[in-house]
Protein backbone atom coordinates (compact mmCIF):
# COMPACT_ATOMS: atom_id res chain seq x y z
CA UNK A 1 0.00 0.00 0.00
CA UNK A 2 2.84 2.02 0.65
CA UNK A 3 4.13 1.90 -3.00
CA UNK A 4 0.30 3.09 -4.05
CA UNK A 5 0.69 6.42 -2.39
CA UNK A 6 4.22 6.86 -3.70
CA UNK A 7 2.25 6.76 -7.22
CA UNK A 8 -0.35 9.72 -5.72
CA UNK A 9 -2.94 6.30 -6.18
CA UNK A 10 -5.34 6.12 -3.11
CA UNK A 11 -7.01 2.89 -4.11
CA UNK A 12 -9.86 3.79 -1.21
CA UNK A 13 -10.93 5.89 -3.59
CA UNK A 14 -13.21 4.76 -6.31
CA UNK A 15 -11.87 7.53 -8.55
CA UNK A 16 -8.08 6.96 -8.21
CA UNK A 17 -8.42 3.57 -9.76
CA UNK A 18 -6.46 3.05 -13.23
CA UNK A 19 -8.82 2.82 -15.96
CA UNK A 20 -9.96 -0.77 -16.16
CA UNK A 21 -7.82 -3.11 -18.92
CA UNK A 22 -9.85 -4.67 -21.57
CA UNK A 23 -9.42 -8.51 -22.72
CA UNK A 24 -10.88 -10.00 -25.22
CA UNK A 25 -12.08 -13.54 -24.81
CA UNK A 26 -13.01 -15.82 -27.13
CA UNK A 27 -14.08 -19.13 -27.33
CA UNK A 28 -16.37 -22.01 -29.97
CA UNK A 29 -17.87 -25.12 -29.01
CA UNK A 30 -19.90 -27.36 -30.47
CA UNK A 31 -23.41 -28.74 -29.11
CA UNK A 32 -24.05 -32.36 -29.46
CA UNK A 33 -27.54 -33.22 -29.11
CA UNK A 34 -29.27 -36.95 -29.17
CA UNK A 35 -30.93 -38.80 -32.26
CA UNK A 36 -32.75 -41.75 -32.45
CA UNK A 37 -33.65 -43.09 -35.35
CA UNK A 38 -35.13 -46.58 -36.84
CA UNK A 39 -32.69 -48.04 -39.25
CA UNK A 40 -33.33 -47.30 -42.95
CA UNK A 41 -37.20 -45.71 -41.79
CA UNK A 42 -38.24 -42.36 -41.86
CA UNK A 43 -41.86 -43.20 -41.18
CA UNK A 44 -41.27 -45.71 -38.86
CA UNK A 45 -44.21 -48.64 -38.75
CA UNK A 46 -45.41 -51.40 -36.73
CA UNK A 47 -48.01 -53.82 -38.34
CA UNK A 48 -49.27 -56.37 -36.35
CA UNK A 49 -51.83 -57.95 -39.18
CA UNK A 50 -54.38 -60.22 -37.64
CA UNK A 51 -54.20 -60.98 -33.98
CA UNK A 52 -57.07 -63.09 -32.94
CA UNK A 53 -58.64 -61.56 -29.67
CA UNK A 54 -57.42 -62.22 -26.39
CA UNK A 55 -53.92 -62.72 -27.73
CA UNK A 56 -51.28 -60.85 -26.94
CA UNK A 57 -48.46 -60.17 -30.07
CA UNK A 58 -45.07 -59.13 -29.61
CA UNK A 59 -43.48 -56.46 -32.44
CA UNK A 60 -39.52 -55.85 -31.81
CA UNK A 61 -38.13 -52.41 -33.34
CA UNK A 62 -34.42 -50.91 -32.79
CA UNK A 63 -34.14 -47.62 -32.15
CA UNK A 64 -30.62 -46.44 -33.04
CA UNK A 65 -28.20 -43.58 -31.34
CA UNK A 66 -26.67 -41.71 -33.73
CA UNK A 67 -24.51 -38.92 -32.47
CA UNK A 68 -21.66 -39.69 -29.89
CA UNK A 69 -23.41 -38.59 -26.49
CA UNK A 70 -25.58 -40.92 -24.81
CA UNK A 71 -29.30 -40.73 -25.17
CA UNK A 72 -31.67 -40.69 -22.41
CA UNK A 73 -35.58 -41.72 -23.53
CA UNK A 74 -38.79 -41.63 -23.02
CA UNK A 75 -42.13 -43.19 -25.01
CA UNK A 76 -45.33 -42.45 -24.47
CA UNK A 77 -48.86 -42.68 -26.74
CA UNK A 78 -49.73 -39.46 -28.96
CA UNK A 79 -53.23 -37.93 -29.02
CA UNK A 80 -54.06 -35.18 -31.67
CA UNK A 81 -57.44 -33.43 -30.90
CA UNK A 82 -58.12 -34.85 -34.33
CA UNK A 83 -57.69 -38.36 -32.80
CA UNK A 84 -60.14 -40.65 -30.48
CA UNK A 85 -57.90 -41.69 -27.55
CA UNK A 86 -58.68 -45.65 -26.93
CA UNK A 87 -60.30 -46.43 -23.93
CA UNK A 88 -59.01 -49.23 -21.15
CA UNK A 89 -57.68 -52.06 -21.62
CA UNK A 90 -54.98 -50.04 -24.41
CA UNK A 91 -54.67 -52.41 -27.12
CA UNK A 92 -51.05 -51.08 -27.45
CA UNK A 93 -48.25 -51.12 -24.77
CA UNK A 94 -44.48 -50.33 -25.42
CA UNK A 95 -41.77 -51.62 -23.06
CA UNK A 96 -39.41 -49.89 -21.56
CA UNK A 97 -41.21 -46.61 -21.86
CA UNK A 98 -37.72 -44.70 -20.53
CA UNK A 99 -34.08 -45.90 -20.61
CA UNK A 100 -31.03 -44.98 -21.91
CA UNK A 101 -28.93 -45.58 -25.49
CA UNK A 102 -25.21 -45.01 -25.18
CA UNK A 103 -23.81 -43.22 -28.23
CA UNK A 104 -23.93 -44.92 -31.17
CA UNK A 105 -25.87 -47.79 -29.89
CA UNK A 106 -28.95 -49.39 -29.99
CA UNK A 107 -31.96 -50.44 -27.56
CA UNK A 108 -34.70 -52.68 -28.86
CA UNK A 109 -38.29 -51.71 -27.92
CA UNK A 110 -41.04 -54.31 -27.59
CA UNK A 111 -44.53 -52.84 -28.71
CA UNK A 112 -47.25 -55.50 -27.78
CA UNK A 113 -51.07 -55.41 -29.78
CA UNK A 114 -53.51 -57.18 -27.41
CA UNK A 115 -57.31 -56.97 -28.90
CA UNK A 116 -60.97 -57.51 -26.67
CA UNK A 117 -63.62 -57.33 -29.29
CA UNK A 118 -63.96 -59.26 -32.43
CA UNK A 119 -62.04 -57.56 -35.64
CA UNK A 120 -61.04 -54.84 -34.13
CA UNK A 121 -58.67 -52.28 -36.14
CA UNK A 122 -56.69 -50.25 -34.07
CA UNK A 123 -53.29 -47.72 -34.40
CA UNK A 124 -51.74 -46.12 -32.65
CA UNK A 125 -48.86 -43.71 -32.14
CA UNK A 126 -46.09 -43.41 -29.82
CA UNK A 127 -44.06 -40.56 -29.63
CA UNK A 128 -39.78 -41.41 -28.32
CA UNK A 129 -38.18 -38.04 -27.19
CA UNK A 130 -35.19 -37.10 -26.12
CA UNK A 131 -33.80 -33.98 -23.97
CA UNK A 132 -33.27 -31.70 -26.56
CA UNK A 133 -33.79 -33.52 -29.64
CA UNK A 134 -35.77 -34.71 -32.24
CA UNK A 135 -39.08 -36.74 -31.30
CA UNK A 136 -39.15 -39.89 -32.89
CA UNK A 137 -42.84 -40.85 -34.11
CA UNK A 138 -43.42 -45.20 -34.21
CA UNK A 139 -47.21 -45.81 -35.97
CA UNK A 140 -48.56 -49.29 -34.68
CA UNK A 141 -51.66 -50.75 -36.45
CA UNK A 142 -53.32 -53.63 -36.53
Amino acid sequence: RDSDKTLGLDLDSPNDLPPPKAYYVKSTGVGKMPHLCVAGQTHPEVDFGSVFPGNRMPRTVEILNTTPVRASFRVAPLHDSSEVSPLPPYPFTVIPDTGVVEPHGKCTLTFYFQSHTVKEHACQRFQVTTPGGIPLIIKCSA
